[in-house]
């Protein structure tokens, strides 16, 4: 899934606060603390320059994007294909279950002799539907790039889907969702998902639908979903390493210029990410002897600016051992060993992402100080030294990615899907910052996840943070 995106179980210490019920100051106190200075600058010499993303677009309107990696021998290539799970009027899991078919048995004859070839010069191919786009990806040397452009050639080919193929696949694919719906892990990610969208919003989905839509798609359904995905105009082909433009643009030529065009889609139109509306889940895990604690803070139509802020955040915030939740859970409280934070990036859409795991019986200490922390980006804004060191962090990060070719054209893949730049070079300002905090940040705003068994209720119950729904 999204190359970004981590899921860490974290160990846990023992102590106790006492158990306050989160609260969000109010606008008065907000007005008042909020300063007007920027954020310092930050000396970023001694860091390696951000690479340079060249672009360029086919007659065909297939958008090339190649990201040079200097010394690199490897090049990754990614298919970045319009739609995803928030663009699916056939029916839920489409998506899926269509361009698992297009890269299935059906084209299997057409790329058994490439995909031999390719793995034997040390490359491979991988598929993911994320929910703003479907991206393919190849990986292996830069001198391989002609046969890896050669895969993406057969692309035409590939819609011959046979109806034998179909009901396999989607068979499959219902036996995939009824083990994912016996996993606490899935079952966890996918209920905070649905909780941090609007109702009806695609984005709350799962990605493979569920057994009733698909018991209602047929062939023509799939062949329609991939007439309206397999479009160069539509599509962006990402290349990172050691690989220039003009090479690309030369192979693009000569195998991917017959593609041919689409009539332009309508632009996807979302649904807007509803407001406060907080909500707390325990997922049961008889198993589990620890709490999973998993919050998510959904932000609704991002700019960029808003969206650099968001990052920052979630460096601020857990980042590292010195980030403001971290010193509360780890050396304050000594609840826990730790939490991470992360931003989850779509189109329209965007997510900060926290997660601890702690003890049962810490589990309201726990909640008590992430619900205090949270009230806290609102009453006391980042120190300009906070946020130099946190953007120095944002920085090092990015440009540790655009040195692994593939990692890079991941990043590249869902930036770009999602409509974000992929580095910032502004730092955001205090003022900036503590808007987004005012604006998203606040415990009422919180969709909780917590895993488990069942006895857990009565200490989430306990924490004060609201009617607490049990899924199975």
């Amino acid at each position: 899934m999204k190359a970004l995106r981590i899921l860490c179980i974290l160990l846990c210490g023992a102590c106790a606060r006492s158990q306050v019920a989160p609260q969000s100051p109010a606008p008065a106190a907000i007005a008042t603390t909020r300063p007007a200075a920027p954020a310092p600058p930050v000396n970023l010499k001694d860091l390696p320059p951000a690479p340079e993303v060249h672009e360029h677009t086919m007659e065909n309107g297939l958008r090339l994007v190649v990201a040079p990696v200097p010394g690199s021998e490897l090049a990754a290539l990614t298919m970045v294909l319009p739609g995803g799970v928030g663009d699916e009027p056939e029916g839920p899991g489409t998506t899926q279950l269509s361009h698992s078919l297009w890269l299935g048995r059906s084209a299997a004859e057409l790329r058994a002799n490439l995909a031999e070839k390719l793995s034997k010069q040390g490359s491979d191919y991988l598929m993911d539907v994320e929910y703003d786009h479907v991206r393919l990806g190849l990986v292996g040397l830069s001198r391989n790039v002609k046969p890896m452009l050669e895969f993406f050639e057969v692309v035409e080919e590939g819609r011959a889907i046979k109806q034998d193929d179909f009901e396999d696949r989607r068979m499959a694919q219902v036996d995939e969702l009824w083990v994912l719906d016996r996993t606490a892990s899935a079952r966890s990610a996918q209920e905070l998902r649905r909780s941090s969208f609007s109702t009806g919003h695609p984005y709350g989905r799962a990605i493979g639908g569920d057994r009733r839509s698909l018991a209602k798609v047929n062939l023509d359904a799939m062949k329609k979903r991939l007439e309206r995905s397999l479009c160069p105009n539509q599509a962006v082909l990402i290349a990172a390493g050691g690989l220039s433009l003009a090479g690309l643009q030369a192979l693009a030529t000569e195998h991917l210029a017959g593609w041919r065009s689409c009539p332009n889609s309508k632009p996807l139109v979302l649904p807007r990410v509803g407001g406060p509306r907080r909500e707390v889940i325990l997922v049961e895990a008889p198993r589990r002897t620890q709490a999973l604690v998993m919050m998510s803070l959904p932000v609704d139509q991002p700019d960029p600016r808003t969206q650099i802020a968001l990052e920052v955040w979630s460096e601020l915030l857990a980042g590292t051992l010195s980030s403001r939740l971290q010193i509360k859970l780890r050396g304050d409280s000594a609840i826990t060993y730790g939490a991470h934070a992360w931003v989850e990036v779509d189109r329209g859409a965007s997510r900060l992402l926290l997660q601890t795991a702690v003890e049962a019986d810490r589990l309201p200490n726990a909640l008590e100080v992430i619900g205090r922390t949270l009230a806290e980006t609102m009453t006391q804004p980042p120190t300009p030294e906070e946020i130099a060191q946190a953007w120095r962090r944002y920085q090092l990060e990015r440009r540790a990615i655009a040195r692994d070719p593939e990692s890079f054209s991941l990043l590249l893949a869902d930036r770009i899907a999602a409509q974000q730049p992929w580095i910032e070079l502004t730092s955001p300002t205090v003022v900036e910052l503590s808007d987004v905090a005012t604006k998203f940040l606040g415990a009422d705003r919180a969709h909780l996840v917590v895993v488990g068994p069942v006895s857990l209720k009565s200490n989430l119950e306990g924490a004060g943070w609201g009617a607490v729904r049990t899924v199975q």
